[in-house]
């Protein structure tokens, strides 16, 4: 399913802020940098991170009229934090990464090369496997093809099998939010959606018991 891609930078503090001048002195007609939105977010608390923007406002595209922040952190890693758009709530996840793709190709990419970061972009199509390990990705599969969509977990089988997903994705604790659980199970295997959140809200009650009986 499509996700928000994500950009990371590495290198040392003094790197990583001659990269930002270096990317601020090539950007072509398309983009600029928006100094005056760093300003104002400098006079919030904004915790130990330094930010950065880059307006993207290409003529042609004015739908995708947006801020692209980069937030350098304190342990030396510059990755866009967000990207806003300017004239509408939000962008969907191929016009978010549109955006993403354009900046790393037109300046991220060559130029971490010059000043000798390390630079990692994501993919934008991601699938269960990507969260979790292979054995885990399997019990949710299975729990999903054989269970009632219209009950859940409710039947006897269906909730052994959805606790034995959930018990063993604890115990290799596993990347899964519940936003990407809710999207999974309702747009690649089409649960309704009151069903999908009813698990979602068992998922994270389940694992949120067994974190705390691990440390009672």
């Amino acid at each position: 399913m499509q996700v928000y891609q994500d950009l990371e930078i590495y290198g040392n503090k003094e790197d990583l802020l001659k990269f930002v001048e270096l990317v601020t002195d090539s950007l072509d007609e398309n983009w600029n940098r928006g100094k005056e939105l760093e300003d104002d977010i400098k006079s919030s608390s904004v915790g130990d991170s330094i930010l950065f923007c880059f307006i993207f406002n290409d003529p042609e595209k004015r739908d995708l009229y947006s801020s692209l922040w980069l937030a350098l952190s304190g342990n030396n890693k510059l990755y866009v934090s967000n990207i806003v758009p300017k004239e509408r709530g939000k962008l969907a996840y191929a016009e978010y990464n549109e955006i993403m793709n354009t900046f790393y190709t037109n300046f991220v990419k060559d130029l971490s090369q010059q000043v000798g970061l390390e630079c990692k972009i994501s993919s934008g199509i991601q699938s269960i496997k990507d969260w979790l390990s292979p054995e885990v990705a399997k019990k949710l599969e299975i729990f999903s093809a054989l269970a009632n969509k219209s009950t859940g977990s409710a039947h006897p089988f269906d909730q052994k099998r959805w606790f034995d997903f959930i018990v063993s994705c604890h115990k290799e604790k596993c990347d899964l939010d519940v936003y990407r659980l809710q999207r999974w199970l309702i747009e690649e295997e089409n649960w309704p959606e009151d069903n999908a959140v009813e698990l979602t809200i068992e998922y994270e009650f389940s694992t949120a018991l067994l974190s705390f009986y691990d440390e009672y």
